[in-house]
């Protein structure tokens, strides 16, 4: 049998006062994959997190966790599976009367784990993320990064094997953002814990996902790794048109490291080729080149030798 995925959606629906906030939604997140999750304001992502973890019914589909269909569980079943899922949310819904020990401890206390059990497991989990030495701080005490970074511990005392984000950075600074992605990644990479990632940037999304799908007007589209996202929406915006002068710009997606080859084997095919724009993307696992060049039209098909020998997309840059 093949590997289980961590979750599977069929065919999801749900309604709000008779409008239809998600349709017909259907996709899967494998075990130990950090999948993002792409949407403006009131595209039904949140929406779709409550679906999944049991928190709102649907009207129609099937959401299946770890192999359990939550349609099927009973309310105690229910609670028992909600236990096993962690979640992370915007405003962090931290309790201000309880210090960081208090706040990170409570899903244990919820379910009677003795006290030096706790004591362990809090401990262990805030040396991982590096906030030991806040445990007695109080929230009020903490700045944005830091009361992000006890939500997290918080949802990972229980030791769970899924974590649901939502819109977990939005409130936070570039900096403190990237620290805490960074935290994803770690905790990604080290427990083998699998991330469904909502936000409405995808600035967040590219650097931490092995794939983003998009919700809009309630449907799932656009389920791909974010770097065949960014490239089709650059090359699509692209001029279909073929230009009649002596001149021609081209858009180049190239890999960061082959920049510089790239571009002396085509400036030996044609010295006269201007490069006019160069910007660099970072994604998960690599960091994409792209640049804009001006070539003369007579060169063209031998530059696109070249671009093809060195599998590089491009497209036509002209208005």
């Amino acid at each position: 049998m093949g590997e289980i995925n961590m979750i599977t959606v069929n065919n999801l629906s749900k309604n709000y006062h008779n409008k239809k906030i998600l349709d017909q939604i259907s996709f899967s997140v494998k075990k130990k994959e950090i999948f993002g999750i792409m949407g403006n304001s009131g595209s039904g992502k949140s929406t779709l997190l409550r679906c999944i973890n049991g928190l709102i019914p649907f009207e129609e589909g099937q959401v299946v966790v770890s192999g359990t269909d939550i349609s099927a569980l009973n309310n105690r079943e229910m609670n028992e599976f909600r236990s096993h899922i962690g979640m992370i949310f915007q405003n962090f819904s931290l309790v201000e009367r309880l210090n960081v020990f208090e706040n990170i401890a409570l899903p244990l206390k919820i379910k009677k784990i003795s006290k030096s059990v706790i004591k362990e497991k809090v401990e262990r989990i805030t040396q991982l993320i590096n906030i030991e030495d806040k445990l007695y701080a109080y929230p009020h005490q903490l700045s944005g990064g830091q009361k992000q970074r006890v939500a997290i511990a918080r949802a990972l005392v229980t030791e769970p094997e899924l974590i649901l984000s939502d819109e977990a950075t939005s409130a936070l600074d570039p900096e403190t953002t990237a620290s805490i992605l960074t935290l994803y990644e770690k905790l990604n990479h080290e427990l083998g814990v699998t991330f469904m990632v909502v936000s409405h940037e995808m600035n967040v999304l590219k650097l931490i996902s092995h794939r983003v799908m998009e919700i809009r007007n309630g449907k799932a589209i656009n389920l791909s790794d974010p770097l065949t996202q960014y490239k089709q929406k650059r090359l699509l915006s692209m001029s279909k048109e073929w230009p009649n002068q002596p001149r021609i710009q081209l858009l180049l997606f190239v890999d960061l490291e082959a920049q510089s080859n790239v571009i002396n084997q085509l400036i030996i095919e044609d010295n006269s080729l201007i490069v006019m724009a160069t910007q660099s993307t970072k994604f998960k696992y690599k960091t994409l080149s792209e640049f804009e060049i001006e070539i003369a039209f007579e060169h063209y098909l031998d530059i696109k030798n070249i671009l093809e020998l060195n599998h590089i997309e491009w497209a036509v840059n002209y208005e």
